[in-house]
């Protein structure tokens, strides 16, 4: 794996901690610049993900900053603190208990002058697990229609809140995340397979479905929060 040649891309992978996790991963050609140690948009460098703990750990470390940015930054009512952090939860949580493999998380902020002219903060989520699709696959009973695929499994997944386990109250927690985003206007996409799902605010173009993507092993989940403004 080479290290970009921009300057300010290498630099941000080195803050977010990219390179001390990939070095276990790749052989990395080229100088990898060190982290800068003043003040960070990074609220959270890149971190594993494998069971609960780390979870509680990563909620822990982002709940202080998280405060300091979504009320004095975007400007989000104080109670929403409480939500982004359950949604940073449950997004880190579908790892442990859907992944069957480790995953990574990491959250930052930054302007976003192109599209936005306004502040967002970010929380991305990725693993190499098994994907939304075999998982509800292993639901006992399952029957697949023809029309079974990687979209239709994430329509059943975040949309319908369906879950591979039938206890009471599970496949809820990505519609928690979907009332949070809806609220302050976010953006909240989950890309697994083949394709990709997405709740689409009103500042963005995307589609609410790509299908036909190139195909990823596991899932990325992604949930931008803007800053807020006066109507």
């Amino acid at each position: 794996m080479a290290v970009p040649e921009a300057d300010d891309t290498a630099s941000y992978w080195a803050r977010t901690g990219f390179f001390r996790h990939a070095a276990e991963l790749y052989d990395i050609v080229g100088s990898v610049p060190r982290g800068k140690q003043q003040e960070s948009t990074v609220l959270l460098e890149i971190t594993p993900v494998s069971k609960s703990d780390d979870v509680h750990d990563v909620v822990d470390k982002v709940q202080q900053k998280a405060h300091a940015i979504l009320v004095n930054e975007l400007k989000l009512d104080a109670a929403a603190t409480m939500r982004f952090t359950m949604a940073l939860s449950e997004a880190c949580q579908n790892i442990v208990e859907h992944a069957q493999r480790g995953g990574w998380v990491a959250v930052q902020t930054y302007k976003w002058q192109k599209r936005l002219g306004r502040r967002v903060v970010v929380i991305a989520v990725c693993d190499a697990g098994i994907g939304f699709r075999e998982s509800l696959e292993s639901l006992p009973g399952r029957v697949r229609s023809d029309r079974w695929d990687d979209g239709m499994a994430l329509e059943e997944a975040v949309m319908r809140g369906v879950s591979r386990f039938r206890d009471s109250g599970r496949g809820q927690g990505l519609a928690g995340v979907r009332r949070f985003i809806a609220k302050w206007d976010g953006k909240f996409s989950v890309r697994s397979g083949t394709a990709r799902i997405a709740i689409v605010p009103s500042w963005d173009e995307d589609v609410p479905l790509r299908e036909g993507l190139p195909a990823f092993p596991g899932s990325q989940i992604q949930i931008t929060i803007p800053e807020r403004v006066a109507r």
